[in-house]
């Protein structure tokens, strides 16, 4: 709910599947779950190998952000 700011009565519905997410909510879903980003990706028939590439690249990108993050936080001004 936190994540899309939507209400618990509309979360409810789209787990029953009585309604779906708007693109944006779907996208801040998307942003926040790797079992929604890789359903999405199936659902749109990209390959197995696209999807763990990408999946990899997520990995790495986080990763990366971990090591400037460290980097900046041992700098002193």
């Amino acid at each position: 709910m936190r994540w899309t700011d939507v209400t618990e009565r509309t979360v409810k519905a789209w787990r029953s599947g009585t309604s779906i997410p708007r693109g944006d909510h779907l996208i801040e879903l998307m942003r926040h779950s790797d079992e929604v980003f890789a359903a999405v990706l199936k659902l749109s028939r990209r390959s197995n190998q696209e999807v763990a590439d990408l999946m990899d690249w997520r990995d790495r990108l986080a990763a990366i952000v971990v090591s400037m993050d460290r980097a900046r936080e041992k700098q002193t001004f």
